[in-house]
């Protein structure tokens, strides 16, 4: 049983200026559930604290009298109204207290660019956190740790908690170590964009680098974006909380560095032109059809209003209908005038229908342009105003996203529901109306709503990270990676970038930094090579990783010092005559083997990257098993990291058993041999034969601890043979032969396709995704089993985690001829071997572990089931699953058994 349950953890993640807090650990980890801002307000008390503003509103309250029916302070009828009168000592003066959430005035925030500046308040802060999540007496503690809390804010912190809370177990956990979890890597470099402050830190394998920490890059969060909003556009009247709102606004974009801002281009106006006929306004624009001598339009499509008595000669010739007359035509001896009249009219509506079709079709390409393409974009945002000032006709005006400018409000057409789904309709409807009542009720106790208003912004909105902002993070990269004294670790550093903190939520901003690091710092692979293309064929290369470069200084040299040899013997394979006096092309061939097979000799003393010049710089990608933060984004992976910890920390850690760990294994032996109860009179003895990762890129856990597999047996059974396989480096497959039954086990935790990356176990380059991974291990798995099968043996695969069913089924049922050993048994009864923790037991589950066995052992099965019940699933999320099968009896000693290619 875990010593805490998934339920009691309490995570807090304060921040500088949000804070984050969840009371227990979901099945699938979720983002925070409590958002609160860092901040307090001082109470009336000194030294006390408030999580709102607290406003003193005072009112008068007047008592009444009648002089005949001596009513006071009651409701006034009709009849009674001649006879009340009102005195000045009769009225009260009563006080109410109210909280106003929105209000920052006189806020003290006890975080300021990562330190505790007021630890009064700050206490105050996590206090209103613990109560307001009020979890239960026995309940663990994880906090995360800013990089700039000193050794000694640590000891007042655990002191704190453990005096005023009384908690059991406490863990205070760095933030950059914290997103390595979240990540699931053991080397990152963590560049964490916040509010005032960018902190960039190094972790090397879940060891956190102290070099260089402690001192943030000010002026670099997303404050500092806001700001250069404020200074851009403060000429058009922008608040401070408007380009706030537009820097959170998918308009807003940091552009790659080099891109052009998009120029506005000159565009008709299309209301011009189909009123006058000019192709826009203003200066410039002045050749219209009516200074070229036509007529002006008419309101209406296609209409010239011309002149009302211009050919009132010819009005006899054409009814009201439009009808022509053409005897009066003739008459008036204007035939060819009225003519040219009507052909130039049909010339000018089909030079009109043109150009609105032409203005229709630019207008329509200037909306599919991408934002990074349009230089004027529509801003939405809101205004919060007074209620009393939004009074519209006497009625007040509370729906925020109907208000224009104080305007009425506009009402939502709701849709109107299909005849297939009429009751979904109305119960979203009915939804949305409640939503809405609750919004209202919402402002009106803050006195306040919000109006929606529109504005125009141009190309200041891809200047949001202007100003060097993306340079000096790029360099405090640089920097903090070079310091790193392990030179070989740092290609992997350039390599596992994590760009987190809410200050990189702006669209684009991550992409525009890894192309400022790769514009400074990157070198290419080609030019990381030294003559590698010039050296003769009957030379060995040298590989770019600086081994080979010769270290004359060491040792000494038959052709003067300062020469390079490989660049002597590039010069003098093509052309003998260039070598040395005394010197052949043999000598110095063997020259050079000499020299290298010395740096070789060195190589504990060099490097084998290049430290200050990446070849490659990437960005870690957040593993997709989480489904709940795809949507959200990666800003806030501290508090994912957080909830991996708390679980390793409190809950699972008894899971995970490092390789050299041998104390643990031992503990693990010694307890499945303790007696159940006073009742347990077992006399057998049974082992643990563990089999654990040795693939530090691909399955290696937090601290060098990792999941395996462990096979329980009795020690009475004769003989029997541990093994392992060459292909698994992960620890997810144990051989157990028991020659006497004819019988071999294979114990299998299977991999979990995802689309994560695999590493290749030897280098850690990636190779492929955890797809790929899975049918690769089926593979591999199935030529095993095959291979066992053709030497007479029977086979049983007890295998976990088949989430890949059709691969499975396709290599092992129909590949094979394999058994399902529970569908054999019971046919197509439902059972569940897994059912999540985080959903009621009537929700079902899936059936993702089996044992499956070769035709061999159809006939010997005896019984197979899952123990599917909530008392015999127990803490897990998994149920038992068993298989019984009649093969004969063995008999043995207590030590018969071996054991091979265990690690």
């Amino acid at each position: 049983m875990p010593p805490f349950k998934d339920e009691h953890v309490l995570i807090i993640a304060p921040g500088s200026h949000t804070t984050l807090a969840q009371l227990g650990l979901p099945e699938s980890f979720t983002p925070a559930r409590l958002r609160i801002p860092t901040r307090m307000f001082p109470a009336e008390q000194k030294g006390e604290w408030e999580p709102m503003k607290v406003r003193e509103r005072k009112f008068s309250k007047a008592a009444t009298r009648d002089g005949i029916n001596g009513h006071s302070d009651g409701d006034v009828t009709m009849g009674e109204t001649n006879g009340s009168t009102t005195n000045a000592e009769d009225q009260e003066e009563e006080i109410l207290y109210e909280e106003d959430p929105t209000s920052e005035e006189g806020a003290v925030y006890p975080l300021r660019d990562g330190r505790v500046v007021d630890w009064s308040c700050f206490f105050a802060l996590l206090t209103h956190v613990y109560n307001t999540l009020s979890p239960p007496f026995h309940t663990p503690i994880l906090v995360i740790a800013q990089p700039q809390w000193k050794p000694q804010d640590h000891e007042t912190l655990t002191q704190f908690f453990f005096e005023k809370f009384k908690t059991p177990a406490f863990c205070l956990m760095d933030s950059a170590l914290a997103i390595s979890y979240a990540y699931a890597t053991p080397t990152a470099t963590v560049v964490d964009v916040g509010y005032e402050k960018c902190e960039v830190s190094i972790v090397n394998e879940y060891v956190v680098s102290d070099l260089g920490r402690g001192t943030p890059l000010l002026d670099c969060g997303g404050e500092a974006m806001t700001q250069r909003l404020l200074e851009l556009l403060s000429g058009k009247s922008f608040t401070r909380d408007m380009c706030e709102q537009l820097k959170k606004n998918p308009i807003c974009e940091v552009l790659l560095p080099g891109a052009e801002l998009p120029v506005e281009a000159e565009a008709g106006n299309p209301a011009a032109a189909a009123s006058t006929g000019a192709t826009g306004s203003g200066d410039g624009h002045r050749e219209s059809i009516a200074m070229q001598g036509g007529a002006p339009r008419a309101p209406g499509a296609n209409i010239d209003a011309g002149n009302a008595d211009e050919g009132r000669e010819f009005k006899g010739g054409e009814d009201d209908d439009g009808v022509l007359d053409v005897a009066t035509i003739v008459a008036s001896g204007k035939t060819s005038e009225f003519l040219a009249r009507k052909e130039k009219e049909k010339a000018e509506r089909a030079a009109a229908r043109k150009k609105d079709a032409a203005d229709a079709a630019a207008a329509s390409k200037e909306r599919a342009l991408p934002n990074s393409k349009r230089a004027k974009a529509n801003f939405h945002y809101h205004e919060r105003r007074p209620l009393e000032e939004l009074n519209v006709n006497g009625k007040r005006s509370i729906d925020g996203e109907g208000v224009q400018d104080g305007g009425e409000p506009k009402r939502q057409k709701t849709p109107e529901p299909g005849a297939e789904n009429d009751a979904q309709a109305a119960e979203n409807a009915a939804a949305i109306r409640k939503e809405e009542r609750k919004e209202e009720r919402r402002r009106n106790r803050e006195g306040t709503a919000f109006i929606r208003k529109n504005v125009e912004v141009g190309p200041e909105r891809f200047q949001v990270a202007s100003g060097g902002i993306l340079d000096q993070i790029a360099d405090m990269i640089h920097r903090r990676i070079s310091s790193v004294p392990e030179v070989n670790k740092r290609s992997d550093l350039w390599d596992s970038l994590a760009i987190v903190g809410n200050g990189s939520r702006v669209k684009g901003f991550k992409e525009a930094l890894l192309a400022t690091l790769n514009a400074r710092y990157l070198i290419s692979p080609s030019s990381a090579t030294i003559f590698s293309s010039e050296l003769p064929s009957n030379f060995t290369t040298p590989v770019a990783t600086g081994a080979n470069t010769p270290q004359p200084q060491h040792h000494a040299s038959h052709h003067g010092p300062g020469v390079n040899p490989l660049l002597l013997a590039a010069t003098t394979a093509s052309n003998p005559n260039l070598a040395p006096p005394g010197h052949s092309q043999q000598q110095l061939h063997q020259q050079l083997q000499q020299q290298q097979y010395y740096q070789q000799q060195m190589q504990s003393h060099q490097h084998s990257s290049h430290a200050q010049t990446p070849t490659s710089i990437k960005l870690l990608k957040l593993p997709d098993y989480f489904p709940e933060w795809k949507d959200i984004g990666v800003e806030e992976a501290v508090f994912l990291g957080a909830q991996v910890a708390a679980k390793v920390v409190f809950v699972v850690d008894q899971g995970l058993i490092a390789p050299t760990d041998t104390k643990t294994q031992a503990t693990v032996r010694r307890a499945i041999n303790a007696p159940l109860d006073s009742h347990d009179e077992s006399t057998y003895i049974c082992d643990a034969h563990f089999c654990l990762s040795k693939d530090k890129y691909n399955a290696t856990s937090f601290g060098g601890k990792a999941y395996g597999v462990c096979t329980l047996i009795r020690r009475d059974v004769e003989r029997v043979t541990y093994k392992s396989v060459d292909w698994d480096l992960e620890g997810r497959v144990l051989l157990t032969e028991l020659p006497s039954l004819g019988v071999v086990v294979f114990n299998i935790y299977a991999v979990n396709g995802t689309t994560n990356d695999y590493r290749d176990p030897s280098t850690g380059k990636v190779v492929g995704d955890r797809h790929d991974t899975k049918r690769a291990f089926h593979s591999l798995l199935a030529k095993e089993v095959k291979g066992y099968e053709e030497q007479g043996w029977g086979v049983v695969v007890a295998e976990d985690h088949v989430n890949n069913r059709a691969d499975f089924e396709e290599k092992f049922f129909k590949g094979l001829g394999m058994i399902d050993t529970f569908r054999l048994v019971h046919g197509e009864e439902r059972k569940f071997k897994y059912r999540p923790r985080n959903k009621p037991w009537e929700a079902g589950g899936d059936r993702v572990d089996m044992i499956v066995t070769t035709e061999g052992l159809k006939d010997k099965v005896k019984e197979a089931d899952i123990l599917d019940s909530e008392e015999e699933r127990g803490p897990s999320d998994h149920g038992p699953l068993f298989l019984e099968l009649e093969v004969g009896k063995t008999e043995g000693g207590e030590e018969n058994y071996d054991e091979e290619r265990l690690p």
